[in-house]
């Protein structure tokens, strides 16, 4: 099932890539955001005292994020498209039902723009696997859940 979904999301970004137009991403060329380039990077948002959440963004596209306030890891893919960073989450490092999910967990893909020096988000969309599509979600991000790069 975890195949299909990943397949399904691959499908509906490659949809999305060519629906847009051209991409700035090439299979020899690390992703870049507004000129940075995220591959080797980590970027931190201060959630509270102690409490850190983070993203690195590893080779090949491949990324891991951490949720401080929830304690779990979440792991996946993430690609660039003009000034967007695209991120799309395909396992986690613990099992919870729907009704827990706060923070992406599994079959979520986010929109992610780079502002001031900041990563900030901008939509969520959620795999239904009852209607077999992804649907934009009505979630709202906190003004200040923002990523400042620490390394």
């Amino acid at each position: 099932m975890k195949a299909l979904v990943f397949l399904m999301a691959t499908a509906f970004l490659v949809g999305y890539k060519n629906a847009s137009g051209n991409s700035n991403r090439s299979s020899n060329k690390i992703p870049s955001l507004n000129g940075i380039e995220l591959a080797g990077t980590m970027w931190n948002c201060v959630v509270a005292e102690g409490c850190v959440d983070y993203f690195n963004f590893l080779p090949d596209s491949d990324f891991v994020s951490y949720c401080c306030e929830a304690d779990y890891k979440c792991f996946g893919k993430f690609y660039v498209k003009n000034d967007t960073l695209f991120i799309y989450e395909t396992s986690n490092d613990i099992e919870l039902t729907e009704k827990d999910c706060f923070y992406g967990l599994e079959n979520c893909m986010y929109k992610m723009i780079y502002d001031s020096g900041k990563l900030k988000f901008v939509e969520k969309w959620d795999y239904s696997k009852k209607d077999n599509r992804w649907n934009k979600s009505d979630y709202t991000f906190r003004e200040n859940y923002v990523f400042e790069r620490h390394k």
